[in-house]
């Protein structure tokens, strides 16, 4: 609608927002099925689940416990901001290096969320994976940074 391209700032604004909602709704889709389980087993409803299905979500719905419960609520912080960093990367100049380097990125975060890696080997690749979108930005930026463009 602009005549003038948008300041990176608000690029970063709007790619944010995009990146915490995504990680919401994958968080989400991901829990849900427990969610639901916990809500009618408080219920006293899980009768209306099909026997084999509330079988297998008691099971999983046992074992969590507070430390599941925070390292869920890390992973969602982390994966926002590995999100945000890919889009400051994707839009730091219009090439096609960048769009290459955005899907890779995308590429490995959905590997490491969807893969069958044990808890400790997910955490670790997604503290690689951020601190290398880190290191890198920060070199292309330089030391200093603008409060507008970082996350």
């Amino acid at each position: 609608r602009h005549s003038r391209p948008s300041s990176l700032g608000r690029i970063s604004l709007i790619y944010g927002g995009y990146a915490l909602i995504n990680t919401f709704v994958v968080t989400m889709a991901g829990y849900s099925p427990l969610i639901q389980y916990g809500l009618l087993e408080v219920s006293g409803q899980t009768a209306q689940l099909p026997a084999a299905s509330a079988a297998i979500l008691s099971a999983a719905y046992a074992t969590l416990g507070p430390l599941e419960l925070v390292l869920a609520l890390i992973e969602l912080v982390v994966v926002f901001l590995i999100l945000a960093q890919l889009f400051r990367r994707l839009f730091a100049d219009n090439s096609v290096k960048r769009l290459a380097e955005f899907g890779l990125g995308l590429f490995i975060l959905m590997v490491i969320q969807y893969g069958k890696w044990g808890m400790l080997v997910s955490f670790i690749a997604y503290g690689m994976e951020l601190a290398g979108l880190l290191a890198v930005n920060q070199r292309k930026t330089g030391k200093h940074r603008s409060p507008q463009t970082s996350f």
